[in-house]
């Protein structure tokens, strides 16, 4: 009989004690029913048996350095509203191997993008609330942060929505650190890897380039058609039908099936401008949305 392969355990220390420990304790008890799941998920506060746990980022980060010698990976879930300490937290953090899942101005942005896209510069969580949430039928007219609200399954079928609109809050991001954004969330990060989903989201505009597995992707405009360019710099050639598009999610944009050899650039022209506002792109594990507008 084969022996089971022990379990990755993982740590994550949240701020506050009831939105986003609920939260990820949802996420545990989910996934944790799959017999195979390869994770054993540590959530704290432990709501029933903490008394007085730490609530700011600055002690979350210790608590989890303190947990690093009983676990193979620790993280801290914090946000922005109300504190000020960033630069000192996230340089501790990553001076003793600590990830950090952050959202800016608050856990409500990672919500929020459930639902929509989102620019403005909220103030605080309430503001989310009060003005995204409460009475808005079409998104959560009951969300408080407040008692054993789960908001787990109200999110969870709009996941993949979410993870697309993270990757394009993290591209109109202007600031060099993180901390200093708003708004911003990487939470998607610790979800995808809590759910075994290896999926990269990225946002792309046109004449914008991206190189993955040394193969350089751009979409650009020329004489109102829309192109894409593509330039093989690896070891070995590669076939197009590997490349998938989509007008949609499950839309698939024909694209001619093409060997693209060692050191050689080719354009391809898709479709003409203004057919598709957006299109995406799979290309291994990557997901990326490309705004075709102009």
């Amino acid at each position: 009989m084969a022996k089971r392969k022990p379990k990755k355990s993982i740590f994550i220390a949240c701020e506050g004690t009831n939105t986003e420990p609920l939260y990820f304790e949802n996420i545990r008890e989910i996934e944790e029913d799959i017999e195979e799941y390869p994770y054993s998920i540590t959530i704290y506060p432990d709501r029933e048996c903490d008394v007085n746990p730490k609530t700011d980022a600055l002690g979350l980060v210790n608590v989890a350095i303190e947990a690093k010698n009983n676990y193979d990976e620790v993280w801290v879930v914090f946000d922005k509203d109300g504190y000020t300490k960033h630069k000192e937290v996230f340089e501790l953090a990553e001076a003793n191997s600590v990830n950090i899942a952050f959202s800016s101005i608050s856990f409500e942005t990672w919500v929020l993008l459930h639902f929509e896209r989102n620019n403005n510069q909220f103030i605080k969580s309430a503001n989310i609330i009060n003005e995204k949430f409460i009475n808005n039928e079409a998104y959560l007219i009951n969300y408080n942060k407040t008692g054993d609200f789960n908001v787990y399954p109200y999110l969870s079928e709009r996941i993949e929505i979410a993870y697309q609109n993270a990757a394009w809050v993290r591209k109109v991001s202007k600031e060099h650190n993180i901390f200093d954004n708003n708004p911003y969330t990487n939470v998607d990060i610790l979800v995808k890897h809590l759910t075994l989903n290896n999926t990269v989201n990225q946002y792309l505009k046109l004449d914008e380039a991206i190189e993955l597995n040394k193969i350089k992707f751009k979409f650009f405009e020329n004489k109102g058609m829309i192109f894409l360019s593509l330039e093989n710099n690896s070891e070995s050639s590669f076939v197009t039908n590997s490349i998938k598009l989509y007008s949609m999610v499950n839309n698939v944009l024909s694209i001619r099936n093409t060997l693209i050899r060692v050191d050689v650039e080719i354009e391809i022209t898709l479709f003409k401008l203004g057919e598709y506002q957006t299109i995406f792109m799979k290309f291994g594990n990557q997901l990326i949305e490309v705004d075709c507008g102009v």
